[in-house]
């Protein structure tokens, strides 16, 4: 995963023993590749399932949806 801008520069800011010296610059921007851990990966993929079941159960008792909120049709 790639994390850049002020998130970076925060990371340092906190702990540079820690991050330091894994910033590297890009186009005048503090940037960090890091490894992701397939627990934090399958928590994103699962809100996706988790979205669309309370969409369609906010429909079924009335609730209009939004129409630029097009993620859940």
């Amino acid at each position: 995963m790639k994390i850049r801008g002020d998130l970076v520069d925060i990371l340092v800011e906190v702990s540079p023993e820690t991050y330091s010296n894994y910033v590297v610059q890009e186009k005048g921007q503090s940037v960090s590749y890091v490894q992701m851990l397939k627990a934090l990966y399958g928590m994103m993929v699962s809100s996706l399932p988790y979205y669309k079941k309370f969409h369609k159960n906010i429909k079924s008792v009335g609730f209009k949806i939004n129409p630029y909120d097009m993620r859940g049709q």
